[in-house]
């Protein structure tokens, strides 16, 4: 008998454990089931413009990220439509929209026209939005997401402070994007700018600075952009016959800064020889 007694207790005992464990897990459940994950696709996704290594993630994306939030953090707690338009907009307050400038904006502007309840709605908007943080990532660091290429990895993280996060509309939420279907840049080789580079010579002859000058010309296809090639090498007086030596490392420096859109490749210097200047006579006149 006393063992019965003893095995029944103890089936209670688990079946209350079992009991109290499925309750933990539909309350959980209930409460995920009333957040939102905004980082869910038809809420949003990221674009990109621009190309291979040059990209960056378009500010409609990230609009559209604070509009969703704001949209659902309006709704929520039940403000008008016109409130939503005048706080949430398109998205493009981005910031302002958690920060809770706008909610004061708005406030300031209509305090005498709303009704207590209103202003408890828009309080509550403004506490739900200080809650949230929103943090990107390319390649497991917090940098900029510009300068993007293809296989990065962005990634887009939406935190709720933690004494919040069973009342906040917004779901806590990670997620990463792979960065892809960027156009490659098209290379060029430092061979075909040599080929391609063109130096002229103005003024007359004369180891002073100020009486002569060279430029650097591209002839190419591409309409490439030599920066300041010209002032590296325009630092001092010329004659005809001169040599004037285009380094490897100057020449890249300023295709690369300034032509984004192309991949440079190759390596060795070029010399020119000056020519074209006028001479200048014994007498200190131009022949």
């Amino acid at each position: 008998m006393q063992e019965k007694l003893t095995k029944l207790l103890k089936d209670r005992r688990m079946l209350g454990g079992l009991g109290a464990a499925i309750l933990i897990i539909v309350i959980a459940v209930l409460i995920h089931g009333r957040t939102v994950n905004v980082l869910q696709n038809k809420y949003f996704e990221p674009k990109y413009e621009g190309i291979d290594t040059q990209s960056y993630i378009t500010y409609k994306s990230r609009y559209q990220l604070y509009k969703s939030i704001g949209d659902i953090l309006a709704k929520k707690a039940k403000l008008t439509e016109m409130e939503t338009e005048a706080i949430v907009g398109d998205g493009s307050n981005t910031s302002y929209i958690l920060d809770g400038d706008k909610v004061n904006d708005y406030l300031e502007e209509h305090y005498f026209d709303l009704s207590n309840t209103d202003k408890e709605h828009l309080s509550l908007f403004k506490r739900w939005a200080s809650e949230i943080t929103i943090s990107v990532s390319v390649n497991g660091k917090e940098t900029s997401t510009s300068g993007l290429k293809n296989g990065d990895k962005v990634t887009f993280e939406i935190k709720v402070a933690k004494d919040a996060e069973k009342k906040n509309p917004i779901r806590a939420s990670k997620k990463t994007y792979k960065v892809s279907g960027l156009k490659e840049r098209k290379t060029i080789s430092l061979s075909s700018v040599y080929s391609n580079l063109k130096m002229k010579a103005e003024g007359v002859e004369s180891k002073h600075k100020s009486e002569n000058s060279i430029q650097f010309s591209y002839t190419g296809k591409q309409k490439l952009d030599l920066g300041d090639l010209d002032d590296s090498y325009d630092n001092k007086g010329y004659v005809n016959g001169d040599k004037v030596t285009v380094k490897a490392s100057t020449l890249l420096k300023e295709l690369r800064e300034n032509n984004p859109d192309y991949k440079f490749t190759g390596s060795g210097n070029h010399t020119y020889t000056v020519s074209g200047l006028d001479a200048v006579s014994l007498s200190g006149q131009e022949c």
